[in-house]
């Protein structure tokens, strides 16, 4: 996953819950006010009419002058969602105080000295209102009944702000998120950059953030140890090239050519590793029979001349020791084992062999059998690790004999039992 995209899967989802929640704060806030307001218009407008009406001795006969009821119906009209003013008596009568008041029976209960306000909801018209009922003398009230359609129309504005906002803080997170995953990107891609091309340059002027600059200058280090590690292996190159001779490339070719190997011959495992500066001309061969039996073979072929180790002597011994493996793998199968030898000697001027061959009728008894070519020391307690070491795995072996004797020649072992 990018950064653009862990700075998106962070931000946003932070910045619209953020948004949501101040939103319905806001929400319920403003419709809790909104419902407050009515109530007290409601609240205001019965306890004005209650007052008024209570100073009167015969509400009835009073209201029922033209003027009054001008009077009163030019105050309603300044009654913003005004629905009706209604004079409520305890005999059970109702009657509408101004022109164009809504059926309504009151249901709410008042006391002599306190007025009632309440929301309802109209089930005829399936509309709400609000209602304040307050004492206006002995043995009536007055009631005031206030549309709520004010409410509904400020919750759906609400509701569309709310919505901007979420939409703007969405595109406003995004945004930010994106500049701030640029502004990373750019200098990490700038770090990568100085990692990779040895000819740019890194200025700290160059980073804004401080972690940035931090892996900055852990990149100018991690520059100067690659630069140096390869100031150096050149360096040892040279000099290695200056000290180079034929010698010495005879010795790197046998180590080339005869490398440690680890392989499945047959019913056997075998694995065979060179240790030391073995004498120049050392070999090793393996060979599979078919039917499951197999040869592995360790020898040493001279030069062909008998001179010192000289570098002609050197080559010829490495090349006739790889050309006696090869004859060996090649003719072995067709010629038979004794016959392929007795040419391998006279031709590749072998001095020295040791074979331990195996066929499914005759397997070596010993879970691993060791074959080496070694100082009689060496092979005594390289045969002591083999022997101790019954059920590893024949590279392991020769792991144990490399790190406890430090040895030098040919070490072949040869595993029949579980760990084939």
């Amino acid at each position: 996953m990018s950064i653009r995209g862990v700075f998106m899967a962070l931000t946003i989802p932070l910045f619209l819950l953020m948004a949501a929640v101040n939103g319905a704060v806001l929400y319920f806030q403003e419709q809790s006010e909104m419902s407050r307001a009515l109530n007290d218009q409601a609240l205001a407008a019965a306890i004005v009419t209650a007052e008024f009406i209570a100073e009167m001795d015969d509400p009835q006969t009073d209201l029922s002058k033209p003027q009054r009821q001008m009077a009163l119906n030019t105050a309603a009209r300044h009654i913003e969602g005004l629905q009706g003013l209604y004079l409520v008596e305890n005999s059970g009568s109702i009657t509408p105080l101004i022109n164009g008041s809504v059926e309504w029976t009151p249901a709410a209960e008042w006391t002599e000295q306190s007025a009632v306000p309440a929301a309802y909801f109209d089930e005829t018209t399936n509309a709400a209102f609000f209602a304040a009922i307050h004492p206006a003398g002995s043995g009536r009230a007055v009631a005031a009944r206030i549309d709520a359609a004010p409410l509904s129309a400020n919750a759906a504005q609400m509701t569309q702000i709310i919505v901007l906002i979420i939409l703007a803080v969405s595109i406003f997170s995004a945004a930010l998120s994106l500049l701030v995953a640029r502004h990373i990107s750019r200098e990490l891609k700038w770090n990568g950059k100085a990692l990779n091309k040895p000819s740019q340059e890194l200025a700290a002027e160059q980073f804004k953030i401080r972690e940035t600059c931090d892996l900055s200058d852990a990149v100018r280090l991690m520059k100067a140890s690659r630069d140096a590690a390869e100031m150096r292996h050149r360096r040892d190159s040279e000099r290695a090239s200056l000290r180079r001779d034929a010698l010495s490339a005879a010795r790197e070719l046998q180590s080339d050519l005869f490398a440690d190997t680890a392989v499945k011959l047959g019913l056997a495992a075998a694995a065979v590793r060179i240790c030391g500066e073995v004498p120049l001309g050392s070999f090793y061969v393996l060979v599979e029979e078919e039917g499951g039996g197999g040869h592995i073979m360790i020898g040493l072929c001279q030069p062909g001349q008998r001179q010192s180790e000289t570098a002609n002597a050197a080559a010829n011994a490495v090349a006739n020791a790889a050309a006696a493996r090869r004859f060996i793998e090649v003719n072995l199968t067709a010629l038979g084992l004794e016959k392929c030898l007795k040419l391998a000697r006279e031709a590749f001027n072998i001095e020295e062999i040791e074979i331990l061959s195996w066929s499914p009728g005759h397997v070596p008894q010993d879970q691993n059998t060791l074959l080496c070519n070694a100082s009689a020391e060496t092979r005594r307690d390289a045969l002591k690790i083999a022997a101790s070491t019954k059920g590893l795995p024949p590279d392991q072996v020769l792991d144990a004999i490399a790190c406890l004797l430090k040895p030098t020649g040919i070490f072949a072992a040869i595993s029949t039992g579980e760990t084939v």
